[in-house]
């Protein structure tokens, strides 16, 4: 079987783009994933130095180590028109839905590996080229991604096939999808279970969209269980602090999930 053509998107912003941007970092991704990708793309998101992180993409273009970078505050307008969203909707938190709203709408091949630019295997691993193989075949695969270092393939699951497990939820720390799932209008679903999402007492981010549209529609996650993908722990402590409202939002979210995980209903909405 030939290999999927597929795409490469890493995102880079203020705390990482100075590594993420430096000679090696794609190289690396691709012996990591024991694989090459047909185009390797530099996505920059609110940086203090727009100067110099062009610079340092520029070079890394020069050297053959990226095809392409764009900065997603050139891309958003186009990305959100195509998704049928507004910056509106995005609330105060855009950052945690534009750059993947951008990466999913480029042109490119049919498919894509977003990539966390923090985010690094246990142990190298060709878990891709198994996972488009996957989705080709059954088409109710709507993402892949490797095992999560916290381990919720071990309460999500509800099937096997080969060394993947199938179940609900999504992240975006790293996901496989078919672009053309992705860059189309998909995000306005709801599910009370998606309110589970550390932010969703301020606004629905990217993550959260996706999962609450694959559950709606009754599509699945792929997970690879040979191989375990790291990200580093901090990410949380940079969340914004609620206002009063959110804050009671959060209570009220909690309260929902709750409720919505025992019901005796069997509908992806309403279970973990």
């Amino acid at each position: 079987m030939a290999e999927a053509e597929i795409d490469l998107v890493v995102n880079a912003f203020e705390r990482t783009y100075r590594e993420t941007l430096t000679p090696g970092v794609f190289p690396r991704i691709e012996e990591e994933n024991r694989r090459r990708f047909a185009r390797k793309v530099a996505l920059i998101n609110n940086v203090a130095d727009p100067a110099d992180a062009r610079s340092r993409a520029e070079s890394l273009v020069g050297r053959g180590e990226i095809d392409a970078f764009f900065f997603v505050a050139d891309r958003l307008e186009r990305a959100l028109r195509t998704c049928s969203l507004t910056r509106a909707e995005l609330g105060r938190i855009p950052h945690y839905s534009d750059c993947a709203l951008v990466a999913v709408t480029l042109e490119g091949s049919p498919f894509l590996l977003y990539w966390d630019a923090e985010v690094h295997l246990d142990r190298p691993c060709n878990w891709v080229d198994p996972a488009a193989g996957l989705m080709e075949a059954d088409r109710r695969v709507f993402a892949a991604n490797p095992t999560s270092w916290r381990r919720e393939v071990d309460w999500s699951t509800f099937d096997h096939t080969g060394p993947f497990a199938l179940g609900y939820g999504f992240s975006d720390a790293v996901f496989l999808g078919r672009r053309a799932d992705f860059s189309r209008p998909i995000y306005r679903d709801r599910c009370l279970i998606s309110l589970r999402y550390p932010l969703s007492h301020i606004a629905a981010d990217f993550e959260q969209r996706v999962d609450a549209h694959m559950r709606r529609h009754r599509l699945l996650r792929a997970t690879h269980t040979g191989v375990v993908y790291r990200h580093p722990e901090s990410e949380g402590g940079g969340y914004p602090k609620p206002t009063l409202l959110e804050a009671l939002r959060h209570v009220r979210n909690h309260l929902i999930v709750r409720a919505a995980a025992r019901s005796y209903i069997d509908h992806p909405c309403l279970k973990v």
